[in-house]
This record gives structure tokens, C-alpha cells and sequence, in this order.
């Protein structure tokens, strides 16, 4: 019950009623205005300092989140296929290593102002990888996914896994919708403790409101970017048809913790080699 009426309260707010309606009537055309965010999400994109590695010139841009040293060590093999695949293809790369100050939520909900501060920076065609997802496919033509965002008019593709949306892999065109989406993801601070964090936040908006789910595009082949180690069953339920196999782009090492965590990328990084050096002979 109380759930409920902080979300009843949350589409009282005249940001999100205004958010709404525009979504309502949006076209799902480029972004050619800049929507005004609220100062919540004003505030967070302000906050956070996010670091390129490469050119920052071309229109396509990679980015991910790796906070704290531990963290990212563990997961630096990940990190470093998606700076090779961003370069090897001209693409800029970002990453927020910084955790900023100020901004009271847990990592996860930082790709919300990332992701929005790359659109405010007028980037057409984001790419948000976990920063614990390996790719593993150098060749996989990510501008085709891009390109049905644009002809079927939707703002962002993702897939879903057993908990529901997956948020691990995300491709966002610069549209005004999806601004006012990552705008409401932000606001909608009704359980920001959740266990699935702004993944919870996303699912909620989505079933609640056709406005916002009609932004989206879902694959429905996790594998087409979002694949994951047969291990992480240990874990987590993991279904057949997500098991990560040669020639799937990315490798999602979603919900596997140190010192497995480490481990398995080791495992999974030498076997990408072994198989491409085998492919040369």
C-alpha cells in the first residue's frame, strides 16, 4: 500500500505529468530541442565527472561504469574489449570511474546521469555496457542495431532476464523521449533501495505507464548482445536459450562475485583468444 501511494504521488509531480504528455505525443523523432530536466537529474549529471579514453569526436560513443579500485581490477579485462572494440571501430569511449561526491544512491543508478549527460553532449547513438560485460565478437555491427532504434522510431533497446529488464546493455538514440525516460527513471525514487536498484525503477515505469514503454524496443534474443557465462547458473537462474556461446557479442558477467568473478573472465578472456587464434590457422 505504501509502495502504491508513493508512486501515485510520484505521477503527481507536474515534471513527470509534463514528461508524460510529451511522450504522449512524441513522434519519436531526433532530438532537435533540449528538453528541460528536472533538477534532480540536472543536479546528478552535474555531479559526476566521467573520463574519455581515445577521441571523443565521432557520433557513436561506448560507455560503462567501473567505481572503486578493487571493482575495477577485477573486472579490467572487460573493460579493456570494450576501449579495443570502441577504437577498432572509431568510436569514443567513457568511462565514470569517480564515484561522485554528493549524489546518495548506490553505483547502478549512475548510468541513468551518464547516459543523459552523453546525450546532453549531443552524442546520436549511445552504447551502455556494464562495466562486468566482456565483448567478445570484435566484428559484431552494432550501427545495424542502431539503425532499426531509427526505423522502427524507439529511443532505446535493451533485452530481459529472469528478474525482468536487463539494463546491462543498453543502445539509445538521441531523441528527445529518451532524455524524459532517463529523467523519470531518476525521479522515481519510491524504492531506490531495491534490490534491482533503477532496474526496479525502469520496470516499474514500464508497466505502469504505455507512454514510456512505447519508447522502448526489446530483443527478444537475450544473445544478440546480452549473453551470459553458462557459470553464472550457479548463481542465478540462468535460461538455456542466454548461455553465451562463440560469435555472441558480448559476454554478461551479471550477478558473479569475487573471487569466481575474476576467475571466470580470466577463463572466458583466454578462450576468445584461443578460438581467434584459432580461426587465423
Amino acid at each position: 500500500m505504501a509502495a502504491s501511494l508513493r508512486l501515485q504521488d510520484f505521477y503527481n509531480k507536474p515534471v513527470v505529468k509534463e514528461h508524460i504528455a510529451a511522450l504522449r505525443s512524441d513522434t519519436g523523432s531526433s532530438s532537435g530541442r533540449r528538453t528541460v530536466l528536472s533538477y534532480p537529474t540536472s543536479r546528478a549529471v552535474r555531479l559526476i565527472s566521467p573520463r574519455f579514453v581515445g577521441p571523443e569526436t565521432d557520433l557513436t560513443v561506448i560507455c560503462t561504469i567501473a567505481i572503486g579500485d578493487q571493482y575495477r581490477d577485477s573486472v579490467l579485462p572487460c573493460i579493456q574489449s570494450q576501449i579495443d572494440f570502441a577504437a577498432l571501430h572509431g568510436f569514443a569511449f567513457c568511462i565514470l570511474d569517480d564515484a561522485p561526491e554528493r549524489v546518495a544512491r548506490a553505483t547502478p543508478w549512475m548510468r541513468i546521469p551518464l547516459i543523459t549527460k552523453l546525450l546532453l553532449q549531443g552524442y546520436d547513438r549511445i552504447l551502455y555496457i556494464d562495466a562486468d560485460a566482456m565483448i567478445t565478437n570484435k566484428n559484431f555491427d552494432v550501427l545495424r542495431l542502431f539503425s532499426r532504434l531509427e526505423n522502427e522510431k524507439k529511443s532505446i533497446l535493451l533485452t530481459e532476464d529472469e528478474s525482468g529488464v536487463n539494463a546491462g546493455v543498453m543502445f539509445i538514440r538521441n531523441a528527445e523521449a529518451a532524455l524524459r525516460v532517463f529523467d523519470l527513471i531518476w525521479l522515481n525514487n519510491t524504492d531506490v533501495h531495491h534490490a534491482l536498484l533503477e532496474q526496479n525503477s525502469l520496470a516499474v515505469l514500464l508497466d505502469a505507464s504505455n507512454e514510456i514503454s512505447s519508447t522502448f524496443l526489446f530483443e527478444e534474443d537475450p544473445k544478440t548482445f546480452n549473453s551470459f557465462p553458462i557459470e553464472r547458473g550457479q548463481f542465478h537462474p540462468t535460461q538455456p536459450r542466454q548461455i553465451w556461446s562463440h560469435g555472441d557479442f558480448i559476454c554478461h558477467f551479471s550477478g558473479i562475485r569475487t573471487p569466481h568473478l575474476e576467475r571466470y573472465i580470466a577463463d572466458y578472456a583466454s578462450r576468445c583468444e584461443q578460438f581467434q587464434e584459432h580461426r587465423k590457422t
